[in-house]
């Protein structure tokens, strides 16, 4: 199985169900339910569908010893899980995602600016950059703004 940070992640939560109750790992199903919404899936069946139509991908990044979980077994995790703890884990693994330099880049903007000549020049910039104090920067240099 190919490791990924999003089952890492939710490998940790810990699972209410009763044994007896196990058939499919919790991280199994959760990471199907969020590649499947991320996808375009709008309901639990149609999340079901999804994993039978990507079985053969799924199961290289998944465990899923009893294939695909029916939309039953998905609805029945998802209505005992505690909502705050699934938040958590989820916010956690969104924000290991975020690229740390941003921050760096966002601060190397205003400074190149400050070594250029803009006058009267036209300025394309992503959203990133768009931040008040750059546009203040552009706009001051006499330069038009384009996002």
């Amino acid at each position: 199985m190919i490791r990924s940070s999003l089952y890492d992640y939710f490998a940790k939560l810990s699972d209410p169900r009763l044994n007896r109750n196990k058939k499919h790992n919790l991280a199994d199903i959760i990471v199907l339910s969020i590649l499947a919404v991320i996808c375009g899936a709008e309901s639990l069946d149609s999340i079901e569908e999804f994993g039978k139509a990507r079985i053969d991908f799924l199961k290289k990044i998944l465990y899923l010893p009893n294939g695909i979980p029916s939309h039953d077994t998905i609805n029945r995790v998802f209505s005992i899980l505690k909502p705050d703890k699934f938040e958590v884990v989820f916010i956690s693994w969104v924000n290991s995602l975020r690229d740390n330099n941003i921050d760096k880049e966002v601060i190397a903007i205003p400074e190149l600016l400050e070594m250029l000549d803009i006058k009267g020049s036209i300025v394309t910039i992503d959203a990133m950059g768009t931040q008040k104090n750059i546009a203040k920067t552009i706009i001051d240099n006499h330069s038009i703004l384009l996002r």
